[in-house]
């Protein structure tokens, strides 16, 4: 059977909900980096994570889609705080560990192929969530889906990690392709996934497109490593 996108964590993830908390995967970039990683790290709470995390789900407000929701560590608290979250994810086992955390609104699928409803206050895009086109080009189709799904005044939160401070790279090289536009695999139990795109765009390109697309962002934390939180609103 041909492998789907995700499908490594997926399993991995499945195995971690059947008592496998020991699980562990490992993530290579076309970089030349690699990263192991502890699969609890995805089921984390809400006191293991990082301030930026904490940060961004304090800007939720209203009514709140989780868009790559993951297992659904932010889903959850936000529901708590009595919000009412609609979590949107193509992995299944992570669908199933949100519905056992009882999340109300799970939905196993693609931001992209949501309907237009423009009901909602926040979108949510946590986890470098802002990359998720994977490509600079696909970062307009991106914010077209937002306005769709987005109340006239709704906000974008999400975060992504300026390339350019992560990899000590020279903003004034010109490079071939953007060189944020980098490529993973997900290796667990010795079998690597399809290899996939994943976009790290410093937070000056994000603004730019994101004013070309009706949106004006502003930078709400900055981390040493280059990691941001941003937060987007209609422009006027």
């Amino acid at each position: 059977m041909a492998l789907r996108k995700w499908d490594m964590l997926d399993r991995a993830f499945a195995d971690y909900l059947a008592g496998h908390t020991d699980a562990m995967v490992k993530v290579h970039w076309d970089s030349g980096d690699s990263q192991d990683m502890e699969v609890g790290h995805f089921f984390r709470s809400f006191a293991q994570m990082p301030a930026l995390e904490k940060k961004a789900l304090g800007f939720c407000q209203g009514r709140v889609l989780d868009v790559g929701a993951g297992t659904g560590i932010h889903a959850a608290v936000l529901q708590k705080r009595g919000h009412q979250v609609v979590a949107v994810e193509p992995m299944p086992a992570a669908c199933e560990a949100m519905r056992r955390r009882g999340l109300t609104e799970v939905i196993e699928g693609s931001f992209f192929d949501l309907p237009p409803t423009g009901d909602f206050d926040t979108l949510l895009f946590m986890m470098n969530g802002l990359g998720m086109t994977g490509l600079l080009s696909r970062l307009d189709a991106m914010f077209t889906q937002c306005r769709h799904l987005l109340k006239p005044d709704g906000i974008i939160v999400g975060d992504s990690t300026d390339i350019f401070v992560s990899l000590d790279l020279d903003r004034e090289q010109d490079y071939a392709r953007y060189p944020g536009e980098l490529t993973f695999e997900v290796e667990y139990l010795g079998q690597r996934g399809k290899r996939e795109p994943w976009l790290f765009v410093d937070f000056g390109t994000l603004s730019d497109i994101a004013r070309r697309n009706g949106f004006k962002a502003s930078m709400r934390e900055y981390g040493n490593s280059g990691n941001y939180l941003a937060l987007l609103r209609r422009l006027s």
